[in-house]
């Protein structure tokens, strides 16, 4: 029996692998995605082009002229083909129908859209707690030894880099906290934001910074320390830039839905990643409480309830003191310079955080005004909308005239959602279960209003366009 004949066994099994592989793209191309998004089939193109490219490896392996070297390598190189293509078909599993909800994944792309963000997107849902945006660079398919035409072509047709878009599935699944994926746009659009203004407001902290590193053990920060301390600083700001696209595009939606997820952590949130949940809330506070009339006004006007920070955030848990801060850092492992650095870090960030806000406003004014979200769109919506919605009759349209109507904005949708689901659900007409003590139906059928509120508007919209 000779290597050969091994090398042929071999062979058979990765084509059998190649085999089960094709027919689960087969059948993945032939299910149902939200709003017939093309994110998914352009993904499985991709993963068509390395099983392609697989084929083509073990076809060329039988060649009698190929020595036996030569053989393995191709038969090696198709099974790693073939295992980065079922890795990839897990990168996109939850983007279906089955795991989203068909209407919604449209007025989030369109988000991405007039924000001329340009490359392929697809969405997903994953049963985690988590929001997440994640990018797929063009080396994570190119520089394949003679990848298959099919390869090349899909490549060359992908706007690069693919976002991926992932939102909590199942009973997290809940419609007005899907404010946050602005959160995640913000985070595509950072590099296009200007940041002179958050660098003034850097520098005029930075005596308070030092004072508080030397408070820390700290008195002359080394190379390494500045370093790490300026990759803090960075993350930080493009975390309170995020929260302040989502605020901008969403208004008070992005303040209730950031702080009641932020709320179900355990910790105050800081790390080197991310500034504290308490900071980050109060920062969109802020801009909810600016202006006259502000959101919180308006708010107040139609529901008779004062809006404060906290008032669907109770548990987000306050962050300690500066000592505190940094022994919490040492115990998740960092270096005392390095969680002296986080401590030191936390008490600047208000001024900031405003600075950050301010930035992320001026973007948006100059390019694309028409996608903030203001107190006085916040008004006309709760004034139109939702006495309808707690008649259970879903926001779908705006004006009174049958031909001057426009389709319901996602933004309109959510913010009527939350105030009826904070303020009203008492009024809220709609059946519910003699045992629903807590209210949790009643929930459920404003959960089914707000979604059929989104499929209508949206056939609304693609009605118009045709």
């Amino acid at each position: 029996m000779s290597d050969r004949d091994d090398l042929g066994r071999t062979r058979v099994f990765a084509a059998f692998y190649l085999g089960r592989l094709r027919a689960h793209v087969r059948e993945l191309r032939g299910r149902k995605y939200p709003g017939n998004h093309s994110g998914p089939q352009r993904w499985l193109s991709l993963v068509s082009g390395l099983l392609d490219t697989a084929e083509q490896y073990l076809s060329n392996s039988t060649y009698p002229s190929k020595d036996e070297a030569e053989v393995r390598t191709l038969i090696t190189d198709a099974s790693h083909l073939c295992s980065n293509a079922y890795h990839y078909l897990e990168v996109m599993s939850g983007a279906d129908v089955a795991e989203l909800p068909y209407p919604l994944v449209r007025p989030l792309q369109r988000w991405f859209d007039e924000l001329g963000l340009v490359e392929d997107t697809f969405f997903r849902t994953e049963l985690l707690e988590n929001y997440e945006l994640r990018q797929f660079e063009r080396t994570t398919f190119s520089g394949i030894r003679d990848p298959a035409p099919s390869l090349v072509d899909a490549i060359s047709q992908t706007k690069w880099p693919i976002l991926r878009v992932t939102v909590p599935g199942r009973a997290m699944g809940i419609i007005p906290h899907f404010a946050i994926v602005a959160h995640e746009i913000g985070h595509a659009m950072m590099p296009r934001i200007g940041l002179s203004s958050v660098t003034d407001a850097v520098r005029l902290e930075r005596a308070n910074i030092t004072t508080r590193l030397a408070g820390l053990g700290v008195p002359t920060p080394n190379r390494s320390t500045f370093v790490f301390l300026q990759k803090v600083l960075l993350n930080w700001v493009e975390e309170f830039a995020a929260d302040a696209f989502a605020g901008f595009l969403t208004g008070p939606a992005a303040l209730f839905s950031l702080s009641e997820f932020l709320q179900l952590a355990r910790h105050h949130g800081i790390c080197d990643t991310h500034p504290s949940n308490e900071l980050r809330r109060g920062a969109i506070f802020r801009e909810m409480a600016a202006g006259a009339p502000s959101f919180c006004d308006v708010f107040e006007k139609h529901t008779g309830t004062k809006l404060t920070a906290t008032i669907n955030s109770r548990l987000i848990v306050a962050a300690p003191s500066e000592a505190d801060i940094a022994q919490d850092m040492l115990d998740d492992g960092h270096s005392p310079e390095e969680s002296a650095v986080i401590a030191a870090l936390h008490g600047s960030m208000v001024p900031i955080a405003q600075a950050t806000y301010g930035s992320v406003r001026d973007y948006l004014k100059q390019n694309k005004p028409t996608l903030i979200y203001t107190a006085s769109n916040y008004e006309n919506d709760l004034t139109n909308h939702l006495l309808a919605l707690l008649a259970a009759i879903p926001p779908i349209e705006n004006g009174l005239e049958i031909g001057q109507r426009t389709p319901c904005d996602f933004a309109t949708i959510i913010n009527v959602g939350w105030v009826a689901l904070l303020t009203k659900m008492d009024q809220l007409q709609v059946r519910a279960t003699p045992a629903d003590l807590l209210g949790a139906d009643k929930v459920e059928r404003l959960h089914d209003l707000l979604l059929k509120a989104v499929e209508l508007s949206e056939a609304r919209r693609e009605w118009e366009n045709a």
